[in-house]
């Protein structure tokens, strides 16, 4: 009957002090200078200038692009690191992904009216180095759908609002965030484009000075896993350690 009681007493003592609690969500914007995150990674590969790298500029880019009589596709990539982790401003491990969004900002050049893709990156890549020539797992072609990418698009094609510095809204990217935190080296980034586009537009990109309100923003809403406090699991251990002793001298 003491074993009993003491058990009981442990149960509810758990309870109160938050062995199991219930993790409450939470939501952290991760954009580069804000709240010191600097993870943003990006960078255009131009299918009408392959061997150039965009990694310094302001402005990211993503359509369809004639230089010096070359028209290719411009591909926009992107990545966010150090998204998970035991930090202030990361998102803990095991946590549930409520939902994510990826936000950018219209930058001054250039415009169309056709439904932008974003696509989950299968294959990495180096913002400083990366070219449309040697981006992807073959040469001289860029960022292949199906190949260097999820076959399936990360959201549903999204249409690009007028105006400089406006935003055009956000793209929902909670798949791509629930994948990442069950395996964060999953993280590979995104690539944005428009292949069927009549023109070019440009976004602000993680190297914006002037602008870094409008830097690419992604925001997770999420509910962390509950984890048990270490002063709660000592003083749980002490209860059952109690019980047992009574156990014995009865």
């Amino acid at each position: 009957m003491q074993l009993k009681s003491t058990l009981a007493f442990t149960a509810a003592l758990a309870t109160v002090l938050g062995l199991a609690p219930l993790a409450s969500a939470d939501t952290i914007t991760f954009r580069n200078g804000l709240n010191e995150y600097a993870g943003t990674v990006d960078t255009t590969i131009f299918g009408s200038q392959p061997t150039n790298n965009n990694n310094t500029s302001a402005n990211g880019f993503f359509g369809v692009q004639t230089t010096s009589g070359v028209t290719g596709q411009n591909q926009f990539l992107i990545r966010f690191d150090d998204l998970f982790g035991p930090g202030a401003n990361q998102i803990p491990a095991g946590s549930t992904i409520n939902s994510a969004t990826l936000g950018f900002t219209r930058g001054p050049n250039g415009g169309f009216t056709n439904a932008a893709q974003l696509y989950d990156l299968t294959s990495a890549f180096n913002a400083t180095t990366v070219t449309f020539n040697n981006a992807g797992s073959t040469a001289n072609d860029g960022i292949i759908v199906g190949t260097d990418t999820d076959a399936t698009q990360t959201n549903a094609n999204f249409t690009i609002s007028s105006g400089q510095d406006a935003a055009f809204g956000t793209v929902n990217v909670s798949t791509s965030l629930a994948e990442w935190a069950a395996n964060p080296t999953a993280n590979l980034g995104w690539m944005l484009h428009a292949p069927t586009a009549t023109g070019n537009v440009n976004v602000r990109s993680a190297n914006a000075t002037d602008f870094a309100d409008r830097r690419p923003t992604l925001t997770v809403d999420f509910t962390p896993a509950p984890v048990p406090e270490p002063a709660s699991v000592g003083l749980i251990a002490a209860g059952l350690g109690a019980a047992l002793l009574r156990r014995r001298r009865a």
